[in-house]
């Protein structure tokens, strides 16, 4: 459960002492500044594990709301003891904070130990942060009607003083400024991103292909796609000796079911699968088909697959090389007008590839710049970048649909060329702004530096062991109070809001009333 320096960084420095929930005593009678943990030359007592302790289980609570939003209650219920939750088989959630806030610890100690061996100073805006807690602590619990201590207490639990708060964050504080300054003087080589890249080419790469399955069932029903087994294998098997994309979508369409021929209209491609990672398929034996080195565009394989009952066939179309420049581009979007059915006839595509002509000429006979094109796209597109000018930046191969795709990454394009693209959206008027970034760089270059920084770690945190002292197993005893008390305080605010709105609609209510009787009184 190492912890890398993005965690150490963003979690140790900006969550901090600030991100907390609230609480009340707990944890038993163990004396707060009784040593419990040893790690290095390091001692941390039973409050300043208490602390990190609430640090971690707010920094997890927060990833994991992160992701599982209003579901989070079915991972973590915070109305159930931790101690009564589970992870894993053998493993409660107390127990992974507790595992969690020793990792942590760990990392942080060796970090902090070689800073300290080399006469690291803390950064002037981390000195500031730190030394102006105590008053921002202060500032909260007045605002909170309570004393600096109650409202410590209130937030990690009895036990827990300003000197462990301080302490500690200047603890962390050192570890993490100290990693930030040695991220921040990291360099990755060409040749280190090249040696990665071949090393890692099936995980980095994509590759261009075309599908189509055949279902089986054991009673016949063409109409809804199902063919008795031997009539999907033949199928496939007809389908697999064809080498060419229009073979391939012409069969596509012969053996589609009524519904499925919809999707084979003009300007569109329903058997292509664009820019597939290795993973994307979730079938292993056709990724390793596909991203074998010897495969030539137009090979072509069949896969039973017996769980989903069919046959998939599959031709290779093209493996994309990352190391190429994304592209920056501008466009004006000339969608054909749609009948109440959604339906867009040759009238309505002709009047709007007359549109686009129309645009295109006003934007030739101007000051042909980025800025007037810009204006232009505001005006016009049917995209929803249009009040951006149209912009799309960094677009990668196999982001966009072909024909504009193909117009933007065609080799002899240069700045501030234009023209018009149809697709199956529309008449696309381009604008080709420029080049961006590497791909390559951009995949590899991140893995790379972080895997430098893992190592450094690593080697900062030779030898240091984790020594749990007597008194450790009550560290964190206090997380079920302080999430309680959290509730019922959540649960005395919003009674007391509803009760608030209550009483004010219950005025506005009156007032309406004797409004009303006064004019009737008038009125009569």
């Amino acid at each position: 459960m190492k912890k890398l320096l993005a965690v150490l960084i963003a979690a140790l420095l900006v969550l901090g002492v600030f991100a907390g929930c609230s609480g009340t005593e707990g944890g038993g009678e163990q004396s707060g500044s009784e040593i419990v943990l040893k790690i290095g030359e390091m001692e941390f007592t039973k409050s300043e594990m208490d602390f990190m302790y609430v640090s971690a289980f707010n920094e997890i609570y927060s990833n994991l709301y992160s992701y599982y939003g209003s579901y989070l209650s079915s991972v973590v219920d915070i109305s159930v003891p931790l101690e009564d939750q589970m992870v894993s088989d053998g493993l409660t959630w107390h127990q992974y904070v507790i595992d969690y806030t020793v990792d942590t610890l760990v990392n942080l100690t060796g970090l902090y130990e070689a800073a300290i061996a080399e006469g690291f100073v803390l950064p002037e805006k981390y000195q500031t942060d730190l030394d102006g807690i105590e008053t921002q602590l202060t500032e909260v619990a007045t605002e909170s009607d309570m004393t600096l201590e109650e409202y410590i207490a209130f937030m990690y639990g009895e036990g827990i003083t300003m000197e462990n708060i301080y302490e500690m964050t200047e603890f962390r504080y050192i570890a993490g400024a100290y990693a930030e300054e040695y991220e921040a003087a990291l360099t990755v080589t060409e040749d280190e991103i090249d040696t990665y890249y071949q090393e890692n080419k099936n995980a980095i790469d994509t590759v261009d292909f075309r599908y189509f399955s055949f279902f089986y069932a054991e009673e016949a029903d063409e109409e809804n796609g199902y063919l008795l087994k031997e009539d999907a294998e033949t199928r496939a098997n007809s389908m697999a000796e064809v080498h060419t994309a229009e073979e391939f979508n012409a069969l596509g369409y012969e053996y589609a079911s009524e519904d499925q021929k919809s999707y084979f209209t003009e300007g569109n491609d329903p058997t292509i699968f664009p820019g597939a990672s290795y993973d994307s398929t979730g079938i292993e034996e056709v990724s390793d088909w596909l991203f074998d080195e010897a495969r030539q565009q137009g090979d072509t394989m069949v896969y039973h697959d017996e769980t989903y009952q069919s046959y998939l066939v599959v031709m290779f179309e093209e493996r994309i090389d990352p190391d190429y420049s994304f592209v920056d581009v501008r466009h004006i979007l000339i969608m054909p007008e749609e009948d109440e059915e959604g339906n867009a006839g040759e009238e309505a595509w002709a009047a709007a590839e007359a549109k686009a002509n129309e645009i295109y000429e006003e934007y030739l006979a101007g000051e042909m710049t980025e800025e007037a094109f810009s204006a232009l796209a505001a005006e016009h597109s049917g995209d929803g970048n249009a009040s951006t000018g149209g912009i799309y930046e960094n677009v990668y191969k196999g982001q966009m649909v072909a024909p504009f795709e193909n117009w933007c990454f065609d080799e002899t394009r240069k700045p501030g060329d234009t023209g018009i693209v149809e697709t199956s959206f529309g008449y696309h008027i381009m604008y080709f702004v420029g080049l961006g970034d590497n791909n390559l760089v951009s995949l590899v270059e991140p893995t790379v530096l972080q895997q430098k920084i893992n190592d450094w770690v690593e080697e900062c945190c030779l030898g240091m062991e984790a020594e749990k002292l007597e008194g450790f197993d009550l560290v964190g005893g206090m997380i079920d109070d302080i999430v309680n008390a959290a509730n019922a305080m959540a649960e005395e605010q919003a009674a007391a809001s509803s009760e608030n709105s209550e009483e004010s609609a219950s005025g506005e209510s009156g007032n309406e009333s004797e409004s009303s009787s006064s004019m009737e009184t008038v009125s009569k």
